[in-house]
């Protein structure tokens, strides 16, 4: 292999060995989903997923941490409304709120936005269903993100990005070896 044919072939290994440390630079260095104390240890009353046959006077949350103000704590129907009665209340690490009496069948969603006295914001949703739809299978398309799953889902893409350009480096040595061997035969 002559000097000129060794120096591109080291070049562009160098230039896919930086490639490969960007790609797998920013998939680590991405920032993950805020969640404050880890983002897990919060229980909703009603729980998630739960099925109920009359509608729950209230709905709480109790959260990992102390609660120092609620962004917002709302029980919304299908069409958006917000079935709340009062603000929510705050008891420590308990977040409550009352419903107005007789909510209809269906599917709520509760969201809930706070910041702990320690400064961190957190966020987090739950599903329930009152009356007839509970009977009904849950959504299985619903959107779950949790902690361990953004987890997995940065591993999974890296080890797919890092096996893809490893295969890409032997796959070019090996082209470009073949290429230089043969001008090696060619020129004697």
């Amino acid at each position: 292999m002559n000097s000129r044919a060794r120096a591109w072939s080291a070049g562009w290994t160098f230039g896919l060995a930086l490639l490969f440390l960007f790609v797998a630079g920013s998939l680590f260095a991405a920032p993950a989903p805020a969640s404050a104390h880890g983002g897990t240890g919060s229980a909703a009353t009603p729980r998630d997923g739960a099925m109920l046959d009359t509608s729950p006077e209230h709905v709480q949350v109790v959260l990992p941490a102390d609660i120092t103000t609620v962004g917002e704590m709302v029980i919304v129907d299908r069409s958006g409304r917000d079935w709340g009665q009062v603000p929510a209340r705050i008891e420590g690490r308990t977040l409550s709120r009352r419903l107005q009496p007789g909510m209809p069948q269906g599917t709520y969603v509760m969201r809930w936005r706070v910041t702990f006295t320690d400064g961190h914001p957190a966020t987090g949703s739950a599903e329930f269903s009152v009356g007839a739809t509970a009977t009904g299978a849950r959504n299985p398309f619903a959107l779950r993100v949790t902690p361990a799953g953004v987890a997995v889902f940065y591993a999974t893409s890296a080890a797919v990005v890092i096996g893809l350009l490893l295969a890409i480096v032997v796959q070019a040595r090996g082209l470009y070896g073949r290429a230089d061997n043969h001008r090696e035969g060619s020129a004697h």
